[in-house]
């Protein structure tokens, strides 16, 4: 009922990431796809879509941060596919973006960690990583990193 009367689509979205959730992706795709024929301004379509085609990622991120710069997630993913490359300077610059619109995101810091760690900067880097747990304690990734760390020193 909610997605026939809604307009802005966010019941669709919500709904595709349900079938996300219980391993349906293939539904969920449908529906993103569906709701991009008929709005190109659902950000958040594209955003899930790029999480869900790795092969075009890129491609989809670019898309949700032109119709909404403000949208962190995108900022970070982009960071994380340059961190991926080793393009630690571009990274930066993304991460920055993502900083400015949420300085308390536990991923930004994480990110930033990584490329410290690989820049050799392994204090600054396990500063980071702890930030990160701070924000999220569950966050699996910086716990891992730090256990690294650890065994490191």
């Amino acid at each position: 009922k909610a997605v026939s009367k809604d307009s802005t689509h966010n019941a669709q979205i919500r709904l595709a990431q349900v079938y996300e959730k219980t391993d349906n992706v293939k539904k969920a795709k449908e529906i993103y796809s569906k709701v991009l024929k008929v709005s190109s301004k659902a950000y958040e379509a594209y955003y899930q879509m790029a999480l869900l085609e790795k092969d075009r990622e890129v491609a989809y991120l670019k898309k949700t941060l032109a119709i909404n710069p403000n949208f962190k997630d995108g900022w970070i993913d982009l960071a994380r596919l340059e961190i991926d490359k080793e393009s630690y300077d571009q990274a930066l610059t993304y991460l920055g973006v993502a900083k400015y619109i949420d300085d308390n995101d536990y991923r930004y810091y994480y990110y930033l960690g990584l490329i410290l760690k690989n820049k050799g900067l392994l204090a600054e880097a396990n500063k980071n990583f702890e930030k990160s747990l701070n924000l999220n304690p569950n966050y699996d990734l910086a716990k891992e990193e730090l256990k690294i760390w650890r065994k490191i020193f």
